[in-house]
């Protein structure tokens, strides 16, 4: 009787960018206060109108 060979799964490979750049504190800040409002307002996509608010709450004013 011939046994079966147990098929082998190939590992894919790490996805890695080349073109990936460090995040600075301000982006991080807006991420965190994005995911803030998102949570909070049970919103998984805010509109633009409430990415400004949130961007105005950061302290950003128009001059």
């Amino acid at each position: 009787m011939r046994q079966r060979k147990t098929p082998v799964k190939a590992e894919k490979p790490e996805r890695v960018s080349q073109f990936t750049t460090p995040v600075d504190d301000d982006t991080l800040e807006f991420i965190r206060a994005i995911e803030t409002f998102k949570a909070t307002k049970h919103r998984p996509f805010p509109s633009w109108g409430e990415i400004l608010q949130v961007v105005k709450d950061l302290g950003y004013r128009k001059i």
